[in-house]
């Protein structure tokens, strides 16, 4: 590993992996999107909560192949060169939720189940599911203890193509040089 005197980051933008479905209405047909988000209110059975996880490792996987760096350029996710890094995760959906008030109606925890898996497959992995090896692992001393950063975007994404209406999660990671604080 080579020393940097600046840090560098990359974003992943990670498109909610979904089902395309027939919807039959009284008028016409149309295709619309099922995303599978994981969260955690949901309650799956394991086998169905696993096929999500592995469609998101799928989705990841895709990302850190086309990461962007901060100078605008698109490489792949570095593998093994990056000894701690802070994860910020933003998620955008095709809809926002507003109280009177104007704050979201989305409890953003709960979303930290769809980040977490993001966050697995960018790990060296298990022999079970290899991750990319972007970080050696995802314990505490590795990145900040409150990692990822999760929020929501303020605004709609617009449900065109590519990405609409499914969302998707925007991951930004940042590498953290040797004493420095996340």
């Amino acid at each position: 590993m080579t020393p940097t005197t600046t840090a560098r980051s990359w974003t992943l933008t990670i498109p909610a992996p979904g089902d395309w479905e027939l919807y039959v209405g009284k008028t016409r047909s149309t295709w619309r999107a099922k995303p599978k988000w994981l969260t955690m209110n949901s309650r799956l059975h394991w086998r169905k909560k696993d096929k999500i996880k592995t469609l998101w490792r799928a989705a990841t996987r895709e990302a850190a192949r086309a990461a962007v760096t901060h100078d605008g350029r698109t490489v792949s996710l570095p593998v093994g060169q990056v000894s701690r890094a802070r994860v910020d995760a933003v998620v955008h959906f095709t809809t926002v939720l507003l109280r009177r008030d104007g704050t979201s109606r989305r409890d953003i925890e709960n979303w930290r189940e769809a980040t977490k898996v993001i966050v697995d497959t960018l790990i060296a992995g298990t022999r079970t599911h290899p991750g990319w090896g972007f970080l050696p692992d995802d314990g505490t001393r590795l990145h900040c203890p409150d990692c990822p950063h999760v929020r929501e975007a303020p605004e709609a994404l617009d449900t065109k193509p590519p990405y609409g209406p499914v969302g998707l999660v925007v991951v930004t990671l940042t590498e953290l040089l040797p004493g420095e604080a996340p």
